[in-house]
């Protein structure tokens, strides 16, 4: 199996913290490509480890958040001998338990893309620090389409409403299936 996982990262240092090296590590663990994408100033000793890591490491202007960031990425790349996307955010500390077993739940078997956890609001969606994209979505031009269209904004609820939000509903409208493994009605009554 061919996987790919596309890691956003921003931090205000120029240090790349541990939690995301741990991070990166574990989904190479789990046999993905990792390509890294940053948004921040990054010194010039974090480079060369990212380097030892990933396949790529894209350092960029801070615009369009890590929406932004992925679409830089995606633009250089193809996709079409990839079984699977990732693509996550450093705006997650973990993994705190193995990744591996959240592939094996019945939740995401027969799913087109999957994420972790999904929300209500503005319409229902995956949230997007850690989504999962399978070979049926990443060979349809609708996916395609929809990064090509993505703009840098700088307003981080324009994004949720452009693309986090809008990016299930633009698949699941062109009859890709999805699933969030800890939805949130599931959640919810634990706060």
């Amino acid at each position: 199996m061919k996987r790919l996982a596309i890691y956003a990262h921003f931090d205000a240092s120029a240090q790349v913290a541990r939690h995301v090296v741990y991070h990166l590590e574990q989904l190479i663990q789990l046999g993905f490509s990792v390509w890294f994408v940053s948004n921040s100033k990054i010194t010039p000793a974090d480079q060369t480890a990212l380097a030892r890591l990933c396949e790529r490491v894209l350092v960029r202007e801070n615009v369009g958040l890590d929406f932004g960031m992925w679409q830089h990425a995606l633009a250089d790349g193809d996709l079409s001998s990839l079984d699977e996307l990732l693509l996550t955010n450093s705006s997650i500390i973990g993994p705190l338990q193995p990744l591996a077993p959240l592939w094996s739940r019945p939740e995401v078997a027969d799913c087109d893309f999957w994420g972790l956890t999904d929300n209500d609001e503005l319409n229902h969606h995956l949230q997007s620090y850690f989504m999962v994209f399978r070979r049926p979505v990443l060979q349809s031009p609708r996916f395609a389409e929809f990064w090509r269209a993505v703009l840098p904004f700088r307003d981080k609820l324009q994004i949720i409403r452009s693309y986090e939000a809008g990016l299930t509903c633009w698949l699941q409208e062109s009859g890709f299936k999805w699933k969030a493994v800890f939805p949130q009605r599931e959640i919810w009554p634990f706060f």
